[in-house]
């Protein structure tokens, strides 16, 4: 170790520390650095982040209660994706329709395309033979649910998926239509680029559900999304059981740059009164609101960072909303927070929602702790006093009287909405559920997501897990890191694109996801491609495909 104060330096010698940790969770991972401190004050950077997850003694990886993956926490994690269907390797970077593409094609089989295993129907999961770049022609429209994009699988540098400014104008890349359900997609790459707008000047976005629509169990993990000229994500319609989690979303292109929203349109009120979504371990920058937009009726948004805005987190009608854990800053950001507009806006009756419906039924509650933002810098002070506020509009606040605001909206939000703890849900919305880190500092959340926010890593042939951070998302991570590095007004045009490694592709003899390689460490058949769906006497349901693709058995670690 070496340490440097006050102009002198010294270097200790460490062979091993050793320090006991309680109250981890089975199955869970951890994600440890070190860093040293002198008082109160950093000195030195983090080290390099490590994972482990945690398992019971002698008996191998714990997996856990049977969810969408191994680890998996939050609403969405009843999903189970493509489990037990067939598998589709994308083998190509060409944006094309292949009618030969078919079921366990491998990387040497029929051409697919990414547009075609995400439009084929029925359980499948998609696994990739190559890395780089798909440029789309077109929006891929609609993909069917029953459906899991395994991103971590592409060799090389990984897959990045971008529009060839073409088509935009308010759409998106990927949408998803109604009960599209059932649906994972982790590791991915998602940069729409410069694109034409519309009258509302809207581009492009990466994901979309359509406004009217239904759509129940949605996980999106450890995504990088950058570049998009209208929404990072609209999930518009009624949404219920998603979970958003250790994403990377950042640099949304003005005239319209917005990062999530959830629940916007719709005329279905009994749907809308059983809405739900979470969002955790999120990093945000340099987006302008919409940060997020949400009208559930149940919300969870926890452990989240929102770096560089203007204005941020706007909750709709009688939310139940557990806000925990999260920092908002627009101060050390080179883009700064509006100071007269509050961290969470509250839009309590349709006319706050500007006619809109919102969630109806029990009255508003919200419980808000551990939070720091521009109102409430260093922590001390009472959340839902400082940093909850009446919006007069999504992009207004009651900050006078006017318009939709009366006496009443202006001010702390009256207390019988202040929940003195969290927010009971509803039975199955709790089942896996969110590991909460509590924060003694507004720093400690940047520390803890940026290591490993977004499509950082990929696996090996082996089943092992390999860093893969491309230049797009470190520069984004070196400027949460360094403020002063960071942008001091929202972009307007896409950023530079990574050339990503084509990499060697998983030699894959039966094209059921699982590398010979991998197979052949694990006593598996590499020519029998039905084993990918046996589910072992010990996995909790998951299949061997499953145990593949969750990087927990790597070289040769015993099967459960």
């Amino acid at each position: 170790l070496i340490w440097t104060a006050g102009g002198s330096t010294t270097t200790m010698s460490m062979t091993s520390i050793s320090t006991a940790m309680t109250g981890l969770n089975q199955g869970a991972t951890y994600y440890l650095a070190v860093r040293a401190l002198n008082g109160d004050s950093v000195q030195t950077a983090l080290s390099s982040t490590l994972s482990t997850t945690t398992r019971n003694s002698g008996s191998g990886p714990d997996l856990g209660s049977l969810a969408a993956y191994p680890g998996c926490e939050g609403m969405g994690c009843a999903a189970t994706g493509g489990r037990g269907g067939t598998v589709y390797t994308v083998n190509t970077l060409a944006d094309t329709t292949n009618a030969g593409c078919a079921a366990q094609n491998g990387p040497s089989g029929p051409t697919c395309s990414l547009r075609d295993a995400l439009m084929k129907s029925g359980a499948r999961t998609v696994v990739f033979s190559v890395g780089g770049t798909i440029t789309l022609g077109s929006p891929i429209y609609p993909p069917p649910g029953n459906l899991t994009v395994a991103g971590q699988t592409a060799p090389g540098g990984g897959i990045q998926v971008r529009g060839d400014g073409t088509f935009g104008t308010g759409g998106a890349m990927i949408h998803f239509t109604n009960n599209a359900d059932n649906v994972v997609l982790r590791y991915l790459r998602l940069r729409p680029g410069n694109a034409p707008i519309n009258a509302s000047l809207q581009g492009l976005s990466a994901l979309s559900g359509g406004d009217g629509i239904h759509a129940d169990l949605r996980i999106v993990d450890h995504c990088s999304f950058e570049w998009d000229g209208n929404k990072a994500c609209a999930w518009g319609g009624i949404v219920t059981r998603t979970t958003l989690s250790w994403n990377l979303w950042a640099e949304g292109m003005s005239p319209h740059s917005t990062g999530l929203l959830l629940n916007a349109v719709t005329t279905n009120q009994a749907g809308l009164d059983g809405s739900s979504f979470d969002g955790h371990h999120n990093v945000f920058a340099t987006i302008d609101h919409r940060l997020p937009y949400t009208n559930s009726k149940y919300l969870r948004w926890i452990n989240n960072l929102v770096f560089g805005f203007a204005y941020a987190m706007l909750v709709r009608g009688n939310a139940q909303s557990d806000i925990i854990g999260n920092v908002w800053d627009g101060v050390s950001s080179g883009l700064v927070a509006d100071p007269n507009r509050q961290e969470v806006r509250w839009a309590y009756d349709p006319a706050h929602n500007e006619g809109g419906l919102v969630p109806g039924g029990s009255a508003a509650q919200f419980y808000m702790s551990n939070n720091f933002g521009h109102h409430n810098p260093n922590g001390a002070l009472d959340d839902y006093t400082n940093m909850l506020r009446i919006a007069a509009s999504e992009n207004s606040q009651c900050n006078a009287v006017g318009g939709v605001c009366v006496a009443s909206d202006i001010g702390v939000v009256d207390p019988q909405y202040k929940s003195a703890g969290a927010v009971a849900l509803p039975a199955g919305l709790n089942d896996w559920p969110i590991t909460i880190s509590n924060l003694a500092a507004r720093n400690d959340l940047r520390s803890l997501l940026t290591p490993t926010a977004g499509a950082y890593r990929r696996l090996a042939c082996d089943g092992s897990w390999v860093l893969n951070r491309d230049s797009a998302d470190t520069m984004i991570v070196d400027y949460i890191m360094n403020p002063a590095l960071s942008p001091t007004a929202l972009v307007s045009t896409e950023g530079t694109y990574p050339t990503l490694a084509a990499g060697t592709p998983c030699a894959d003899a039966d094209g059921d996801g699982m590398p010979d390689l991998w197979e052949d460490s694990h006593g598996l058949n590499q020519n029998d491609a039905a084993d990918r769906n046996t589910i072992r006497a010990n996995a909790h349901g998951y299949t061997n495909l499953e145990l593949y693709i969750s990087g927990l058995f790597p070289n040769g670690t015993a099967l459960p």
